[in-house]
């Protein structure tokens, strides 16, 4: 026994306490007015009240859905562009999400490690191989693999792979989103590690090589 008696749209900012940077958002809100009612005394009653129908962020536009992981903070720039964008379609086409993903771990390698650029990504993870540790290329392969059958699925392949729960496909999805954050947070912190560990003394450090000597012997 409602009606709608007033549709508005308003838009409004808001300034961050923390940061200073503004956000603009939409509102779209509906007045609904009850049909008149007669009390006990005799006097007809109107109880209207304000829905909130829509209100969304539409400056700056998050391209992270909430589900999925914000970027590492060891992340270079050219990487997270393609990461953010593999995040934009996350909701609309989990093949292309998953693609971009792959081009995500691509182009890290290929810009930011001593792996051969024009290599393909398969030899760029078997160079990377003899340095990193095996839990790190294990991440790579998978991204690699899943990425790679995603993107050059022929038509039988596409039918069985929508056949898939959805659910799943979504796991394995957003799993490849934490692959890819953890080996960024893996090579940033190595290479602080790098640096620290050139400050140790070369006398502490020639007594850890023998030491670590000793135990690949055994």
């Amino acid at each position: 026994n409602e009606r709608v008696i007033i549709r508005t749209i308003a838009f409004y900012s808001a300034v961050c306490n923390n940061c200073g940077s503004e956000s603009i958002y939409v509102e779209n809100k509906i007045m609904l007015d009850d049909v008149p009612t007669s009390t006990q005394a005799g006097v007809h009653v109107n109880t209207a009240r304000t829905v909130v129908v829509l209100q969304k962020c539409i400056y700056p536009e998050s391209p992270i859905p909430d589900i999925l992981p914000n970027p590492s903070n060891f992340m270079p720039e050219d990487v997270k562009k393609i990461y953010n964008e593999a995040a934009s379609v996350f909701d609309k086409s989990l093949r292309a999400s998953g693609t971009l993903i792959r081009i995500t771990l691509e182009t890290l390698l290929k810009n930011h490690t001593e792996a051969d650029p024009k290599s393909s990504l398969n030899i760029m993870i078997g160079q990377l191989s003899r340095t990193m540790p095996p839990f790190i290329t294990e991440m790579m392969d998978n991204i690699r693999i899943f990425g790679n059958s995603n993107a050059h699925a022929h038509k039988n392949e596409l039918d069985k792979y929508r056949q898939i729960n959805e659910s799943e496909n979504k796991e394995q999805v957003i799993e490849l989103f934490d692959f890819v954050n953890l080996i960024c947070d893996q090579m940033g912190l190595l290479e602080k590690s790098h640096k620290m560990y050139e400050k140790i003394s070369d006398t502490k450090r020639s007594q850890i090589n023998k030491r670590n000597e000793k135990f690949k012997e055994k």
